[in-house]
């Protein structure tokens, strides 16, 4: 009996044990497959930003024959939302271009230019709760020292 007894104990002590480690061990699995969705999110969504950005350096406006982020550049240098580039008094709107441009590729509400050497700021208001991304652009603006401008582009 007492062989038997004892039989019976380490059977149900290694069945609890397996039991224990195979609950642990697909707790970590699954607490690691949602950290690789969220990194995978993240890189689809740096890709997206990373892409328009480069999009947005190379458009051309037809009636100027510049790109968007030079007349970002003259908006922010001048300080002013249309620029005037000599075509009769119809000038370009460039916060307008911004506008429909970021808020095609990031959805409407969704991101916030920043320039603060410039204190010059476009955009939706970034919210104080939830994931904001930061992406470092080099807006093309003409100075005297050769330092570069640089601003941010804040997508959530």
């Amino acid at each position: 009996m007492k062989g038997q007894t004892k039989e019976m104990l380490e059977i149900f002590l290694l069945v609890v044990v397996s039991t224990i480690i195979l609950t642990i061990s697909l707790y970590v699995i699954s607490s690691n497959k949602s950290d690789t969705e969220k990194l995978v999110v993240d890189v689809y969504q740096n890709d997206r930003a990373n892409t328009a950005l480069i999009e947005y350096y190379y458009k051309k406006v037809p009636p100027s024959k510049r790109n968007t982020m030079q007349m970002l550049g003259d908006a922010v240098l001048l300080k002013e939302k249309t620029v005037n580039y000599g075509f009769g008094d119809v000038g370009v709107n460039v916060s307008k271009l911004t506008y429909e441009y970021l808020d095609t590729n990031f959805g409407v509400d969704k991101w916030h230019v920043s320039v603060p050497s410039a204190n010059f700021e476009w955009g939706y208001k970034i919210p104080e709760k939830g994931r904001v991304r930061a992406s470092t652009i080099i807006i093309p603006i003409p100075s005297d020292d050769g330092k570069l401008t640089i601003g941010k582009l804040f997508t959530w």
